[in-house]
């Protein structure tokens, strides 16, 4: 049952990380500024407020899309060779010089680590976006306030 489910939610998987692939790529490509934002961490690491060199998407922005796209493709590849456990691997084994078994072990044990921190990634950024820390955000206080001197113009 529980096989099943994984194999279904799989095709969902597959399905969603292809069009991301496709419909970000361009914008995900690096560009000059991103070593300037690499440099400054983003302005967590400049010591005076000043404007933080990114396009469309920062660096930071970008590279949660390298490891989603990137390690998606590898669940999806891991996964597979456990799913058709009978699959035809004579160009693996070859290539690698493992046997059929060890390329089974192998995609179980990155497949279940990856699992695992996907969990606990999806864990952290679930609780770093919650209500609590969207209202104490700098950003949240700033739109506070521009949207509070807005409707006290008005009034």
């Amino acid at each position: 049952m529980c096989k099943n489910l994984h194999g279904i939610a799989t095709i969902l998987f597959i399905i969603s990380v292809i069009p991301m692939l496709l419909c970000w790529i361009k914008r995900m490509l690096p560009a000059s500024y991103d070593l300037r934002w690499m440099m400054i961490v983003g302005g967590y690491l400049s010591k005076e407020k000043r404007p933080v060199p990114a396009g469309k998407f920062n660096f930071g922005q970008k590279s949660w899309y390298y490891i989603a796209v990137f390690g998606g493709f590898i669940m999806i590849t891991t996964g597979a060779f456990m799913f058709f456990l009978d699959f035809n691997s004579a160009s693996l084994q070859t290539i690698f010089g493992i046997s059929h078994i060890d390329i089974l072990r192998i995609s179980a044990i990155v497949h279940n680590i990856l699992g695992i921190l996907c969990s606990l990634s999806f864990n952290w950024r679930s609780f770093s976006g919650s209500s609590f820390s969207l209202l104490i955000s700098p950003q949240s206080i700033e739109l506070f306030l521009l949207i509070k001197s807005t409707y006290s113009a008005r009034g």
